[in-house]
This record gives C-alpha cells, structure tokens and sequence, in this order.
C-alpha cells in the first residue's frame, strides 16, 4: 500500500493490493482521499481500478505532478535506474 498525504495530514491518494485479507476487492486499486477534494461522497469508498503501482510511480506522481519537493536534484534519474533494475519500461 502507498498514499500520499498533503500538508496537514490528509489523504489524497492510496494504491492498494491486498489480493489475500477482509476486503471483497483483491485487485489492484486506487482510493481518493479527502486531501483530493473531489467533492463526490460515492467516490471517497470507491476503489478506482488500477494496474500494478510500482512505488517509483507514486513517487513520480509526487513530484512531478503534485508539487512534493524531492530530497535530490536527480531523482529523475534514481527512479528511472530503479524501474530499469526491475527491467520495467518508464510511463
């Protein structure tokens, strides 16, 4: 499971697979937090379907589309080196 928060603590985004547990959904999914202020009551319980979420596209996510300041200037380059270590091809 991976979320991102923002600055006060609220979820926006959680990609979740858990193919064994409680949960009726064992498929890869997205949740929208309230820190997303999507505004719909339906899609806050929704689990959005998703393909496998590698952590380095969550992490992507956050700073090149979300604002999050990375810790390095070449984070582009360690998440690229990391999705090729796993032999997956960048989005």
């Amino acid at each position: 499971m991976y979320a991102l928060y923002d600055v006060d603590g609220r979820e926006v985004v959680a990609y979740h697979w858990h193919p064994e547990g409680r949960s009726g959904v064992t498929t890869p999914h997205l949740h929208l937090g309230t820190g997303a202020s999507v505004g719909r009551r339906d899609l806050a319980g929704a689990h959005l379907p998703t393909g496998h979420i590698l952590l380095e596209d969550v992490l992507r996510l956050g700073v090149a589309e979300l604002g999050v300041r990375p810790l390095r200037r070449d984070w582009r380059e360690i998440l690229e080196r990391a999705r090729g270590s796993r032999g997956e091809s960048a989005t």
